[in-house]
């Protein structure tokens, strides 16, 4: 049984990078149509019109690859949805930057609330033991989940 899982682990390893490239590939062409392209303006100073349907790839890829494992993530994607949306919102209609990161980091503090996610260390990053975040863990994990 173990063995199978962690075949099925390795598949969807291999499988979620090449169904992201896909999606992409794929939705690419209808972001015109669904008015989907971020157009050079003030705030955005590329040359031309880009499509912005390649977060919608990544978020298919993260979801596919949350949902699919031996554990629920449920709860995780349904707020990484949101964060596509508030991005979908703010290629829309160019929301500030002020009202952009509030709304993220709501959404990011209500994650962390409603799923009881908590980074409590970093582990050896400095190569001096377990850097343990103590008091400052919450506000870490909410900047960890921007």
């Amino acid at each position: 049984m173990y063995e199978w899982m962690m075949f099925v682990d390795a598949m969807m390893g291999l499988l979620i990078p090449i169904l992201v490239i896909v999606a992409i590939k794929v939705s690419v062409p209808f972001a015109g149509k669904l008015k989907l392209v971020d157009s050079p303006n003030s705030r955005k100073l590329h040359a031309c019109d880009v499509a912005v349907v390649r977060g919608l790839g990544m978020f298919l890829g993260v979801a596919v690859g949350l949902m699919s494992g031996e554990y629920s993530y449920d709860g995780l994607v349904l707020f990484a949805f949101l964060m596509l949306v508030l991005g979908v919102l703010d290629d829309r209609h160019d929301l500030s930057i002020i009202s952009r990161l509030f709304a993220q980091m709501i959404l990011a503090i209500c994650a962390v609330s409603v799923m009881g996610i908590e980074l409590r260390l970093l582990g050896d990053i400095l190569n001096t033991g377990n850097l343990v975040l103590g008091n400052f863990s919450l506000i870490i994990t909410v900047l960890a989940f921007l």
